[in-house]
């Protein structure tokens, strides 16, 4: 499973890359784009990093509490909240929703548990 995760952060870097300028590639200043780069926050990155370490060691037990950490990182970037700066409701984070969903279904999978929908995290109201 864990060329599963290493596919999921390959792509992730990808779609990075794709989305830089042509003119950029070819420039002096071009870097090749990490996954720390890609990750917005150093907590994203950190549960990565720490997963990734859990996969390579094989105990089921710290990746079945692996889904539960990633559900749960899933419902709170997800959840809609209000802003009193703005007076309104703001939508959870749609990418950091899909990020710790697509975590969680890996390690799902690994222990023998369903997959979960992007939309049971997601609430998706507001501005």
């Amino acid at each position: 499973m864990i060329q599963e995760l290493h596919k999921y952060r390959d792509r992730l870097i990808q779609e990075e890359k794709d989305r830089y300028s042509e003119e950029y590639k070819k420039s002096k200043w071009y870097k090749e784009p990490t996954l720390e780069d890609v990750l917005s926050s150093q907590r994203l990155y950190a549960d990565y990093i720490s997963f990734e370490n859990i996969l390579e060691k094989g105990d089921k037990e710290e990746i079945k509490s692996y889904v539960a950490l990633f559900e749960q990182a899933a419902h709170n970037y997800g959840a809609s909240w209000w802003d009193d700066d703005l007076g309104c409701e703001r939508t959870g984070g749609e990418w950091e929703t899909e990020f710790y969903v697509t975590l969680r279904n890996i390690a799902a999978k690994i222990v023998g548990l369903s997959e979960r929908e992007f939309s049971e995290f997601y609430e998706g109201r507001g501005v």
